[in-house]
């Protein structure tokens, strides 16, 4: 050792700091799912809440949910296996987004879409003559409740109404026939609208081709050719956000879930844990040797993907 202190080439401390940087990711994560246990203890919502606080308060709980399995995927080491979930969390973060920007107009499309897709998967069971009557009616009342629902989540807006009224739609795709310029955007329009751009951009896009379907980049990422010219199994598959934190994508991303409900209901206490991760996890990045501050003005809300 010098005199001044320890000898700097003792080890390598970088590993340990980025080891440490994980460690408060992941306690931030922890301390998020801990302080929202609420949302899973049969807790019941009050009358009154409007439809845009439904979907949130159902998207953060689900999200709250898969970081939790996320979390115990990546401690078992498995994170390659854990990295569909982020994907899931960042589509979560992209279409709440978009339908906070504008509720009274997306949430009717967003509801209406969806229910047309699921339409559209019943017509095509129900042709097929080899299905039973008893089953094809019990898809029937299926139909009939799911289109209760979704107009019981739409009473409230102006399109409430309209439900059964839409124009016909594609018997393939389950989108309006006349006008669909005007159905529902792709989710990369949903991002850029919303300035999430990047983060779909890089992380959603990528995990979808190396993570979720069947691509050649899976192949690539679970096989490894070395110099001798012969292939090998990768003892761990590569992944679409490999090179980045998953305790730290993962935490971000339910932070930006559950601050639309906390501030909705600020009475659910979440505001001090919130505001403790937030700043855990600002601090992580900007200790990070590799962290880059963006320019004034950009958006930087892209859930935590860098």
């Amino acid at each position: 050792m010098n005199e001044g202190g320890p000898d700097s080439a003792h080890g390598d401390q970088e590993a340990r700091n980025a080891k440490a940087r994980r460690e408060i990711a992941r306690a931030a994560g922890v301390a998020m799912i801990g302080a929202t246990a609420s949302l899973e203890e049969e807790a019941f919502v009050a009358e009154g809440i409007g439809p845009m606080g439904l979907v949130l308060l159902a998207l953060a709980a689900r999200g709250r949910r898969l970081l939790r399995s996320v979390y115990r995927l990546v401690d078992a080491g498995e994170r390659a296996e854990a990295a569909p979930l982020l994907r899931v969390l960042h589509e979560y973060l992209i279409v709440s987004r978009w339908l906070l920007a504008d509720p009274d107009k997306h949430l009717p499309l967003w509801a209406k879409d969806d229910l047309r897709k699921r339409d559209t998967v019943r017509e095509r069971v129900l042709a097929d003559e080899e299905i039973g009557n008893d089953v094809k009616q019990a898809i029937r009342d299926e139909g009939g409740a799911e289109h209760e629902k979704v107009r019981a989540l739409l009473a409230e807006t102006a399109d409430g109404e309209q439900l059964d009224n839409d124009d016909d739609h594609c018997p393939t795709c389950g989108r309006t026939r006349r006008g669909r310029g005007k159905g529902l955007p792709p989710l990369e329009q949903m991002a850029a609208h919303v300035g999430l751009g990047f983060a779909y951009d890089l992380a959603y896009r990528l995990q979808s081709q190396a993570d979720v379907h069947a691509t050649a980049l899976v192949v690539d990422n679970t096989l490894t050719r070395r110099e001798d010219g012969s292939i090998m199994l990768r003892p761990e598959p590569d992944f679409g956000l490999s090179a980045y934190d998953s305790y730290q994508i993962g935490a971000h991303l339910l932070l930006d879930l559950l601050r639309p409900v906390d501030e909705r209901w600020p009475s659910l206490g979440w505001g001090p844990v919130l505001d403790a991760a937030a700043d855990s996890l600002e601090a992580i990045r900007r200790s990070d040797p590799a962290y880059v501050g963006r320019p004034a003005g950009e958006d930087s809300s892209d859930g935590g993907s860098t």
